[in-house]
């Protein structure tokens, strides 16, 4: 589900890349600027294959879509009235807030995302997730997002990955309104284990 799978760099390409980045000034200079500090060649090759952040899905409240969070440690595994199957990730930053407890508030720069599926059963009875459904992104600002309880709700449907929402105040109504009923308790998070597994 990667927004471009077939983009894959060589080690001498990454490290053309890695020179660039280096080469970058800490002003904003001219673009011209920037190229004479690497090769013309270099810069042609670099950008080639540069995946350009404006290709990125994004949010109408700015939540950016990214493939990290299927390094990190799973939350929950669960079912939404036996048709679809859910599995909740979460950054370092809400692991270690569950771990500790700390749901008053959940500190920014957590990000908990949630990956949907539709549920499939098989003859035997036997369940697996069948056709992707969505993933769903909150991300903790206190202050970016403070009509939301500081946090940034996103949601990405289709292989496409298609932006929820048409303004950024679609959360208000539409995501937070809920959380705020059910999941108070738990910084506005569902599905949150009651202690995490930290050493698998």
């Amino acid at each position: 589900m990667k927004v471009h799978p077939e983009a894959k760099l060589s080690d001498q390409e990454i490290a053309v890349i890695e020179d660039y980045v280096r080469a970058l000034p800490d002003k904003n200079y001219p673009k011209d600027t920037v190229r004479k500090k690497t090769s013309e060649d270099e810069f042609k090759l670099w950008k080639k294959n540069h995946i350009s952040i404006d290709s990125v899905p994004i949010s109408p409240n700015g939540v950016r879509y990214s493939d990290d969070f299927k390094n990190w440690k799973v939350l929950s595994l669960n079912t939404l009235y036996g048709e679809t199957m859910r599995v909740t990730y979460g950054n370092d930053v809400v692991v270690n807030a569950i771990e500790a407890e700390q749901f008053d508030p959940i500190p920014d720069g957590a990000i908990v995302v949630k990956a949907v599926w539709e549920q499939v059963e098989n003859k035997h009875g036997e369940i697996s997730p069948g056709k992707f459904i969505n993933v769903q992104f909150m991300v903790k600002d206190a202050k970016k997002y403070k009509d939301t309880e500081g946090w940034g709700f996103a949601k990405f449907s289709t292989q496409n990955l298609i932006p929820y929402g048409n303004t950024p105040n679609f959360a208000v109504t539409s995501c937070i309104s809920c959380h705020r009923l059910k999941a108070k308790e738990t910084g506005y998070l569902f599905n949150v284990p009651l202690k995490i597994n930290t050493k698998s």
